[in-house]
C-alpha cells in the first residue's frame, strides 16, 4: 500500500453492493442481493449522470434544451441500442461531453435554424430514418438479443416511432427550439448505430482510459441513451 485512496475502495458498484447486500439482509432475502445490488448499481449511476447533466445545463444555460435532447436520444437507445464506452466512468465523461457540447451548439445555432424551411430539417431526420433501417438494433455485446424475431420486432418499432417523429417534427415546423432538439437527440442517437459512431465512442472510450479508474468500474450497457 503506498497511502493513496483508490478510485475503486469508493467506487459506485461498492457502494451499490453494500447497499444491496444490506437491504436483502433487512428484508430477509439474502439469495437477492446480487440483484439488488445491480438495481442499485444502475439506480446510482443514472441519478449522477442526472445530476451532472443539470449542473452542467444550468451553468451553460441549456437546461431545457439538453433535457429534450438526452429525453429523446434515451428514448430511441431503448428500442436500438448503440455503441458504448466499456465501463461506467467513461460512459459518465463522454456523455456529459457530448450532451453538454450538443445543447451549447444548438444553442449557439438556433438563432439560425428557426428561420430555415421544413425541408432542412428533413435533412437530419432522413438520415437517422436509413441509419436506423440499415443498422438497428444494436444490443450491447453482453446482452445480445434470443432471435431474429426480435431483431426485426425493435427495428420495425424504432423505424415506426421515427417515422411518427419525423412526421409530427415536420407539422410542427422549424420556429420552435424543441424540435430541433428532439431532431438533434435523434440524430445523434442513430449515429452511434453506424460504423462511424463506434469508432467515435471507441475513441472516446481510449482516450478516457486512465489507470487511476480501473478495477472500480463496471461493465454493463446503459439504459438511458447515453454514449456507453
Amino acid at each position: 500500500m503506498n497511502g493513496q485512496m483508490t478510485v475503486k475502495g469508493y467506487s459506485l458498484h461498492v457502494i451499490a453492493t453494500a447497499v444491496g447486500k444490506w437491504v436483502s439482509e433487512r428484508s430477509g432475502q439474502s439469495h437477492s442481493a446480487t440483484v439488488l445490488a445491480y438495481g442499485a448499481d444502475i439506480l446510482f449511476e443514472a441519478l449522477v449522470k442526472l445530476v451532472l447533466l443539470s449542473i452542467g445545463s444550468i451553468m451553460l444555460g441549456t437546461t431545457g434544451i439538453v433535457a429534450v435532447v438526452v429525453f429523446t436520444a434515451s428514448s430511441f437507445r431503448l428500442l436500438t441500442g448503440g455503441a458504448h464506452c466499456t465501463v461506467y466512468y467513461r460512459c459518465l465523461v463522454s456523455s456529459l461531453l457530448i450532451f453538454l457540447g450538443l445543447g451549447s451548439i444548438l444553442q449557439m445555432t438556433s438563432p439560425i435554424l428557426l428561420g430555415w424551411s421544413e425541408q432542412v430539417l428533413l435533412v437530419p431526420l432522413v438520415l437517422s430514418l436509413y441509419w436506423i433501417f440499415r443498422w438497428a438494433p444494436v444490443p450491447p455485446e453482453n446482452k445480445p438479443l434470443r432471435n431474429e424475431k426480435d431483431r426485426l420486432a425493435r427495428k420495425r418499432w424504432a423505424v415506426a416511432l421515427c417515422l411518427v417523429v419525423t412526421a409530427a417534427l415536420y407539422i410542427a415546423g422549424t420556429s420552435r427550439w424543441w424540435v430541433w432538439a428532439v431532431a438533434l437527440g435523434l440524430s445523434w442517437q442513430s449515429f452511434t448505430l453506424t460504423p462511424a459512431g463506434h469508432t467515435l465512442l471507441k475513441g472516446l472510450d481510449t482516450l478516457l482510459t486512465y489507470p487511476f479508474l480501473e478495477g472500480g468500474e463496471m461493465k454493463h450497457e446503459a439504459t438511458d441513451g447515453s454514449p456507453r
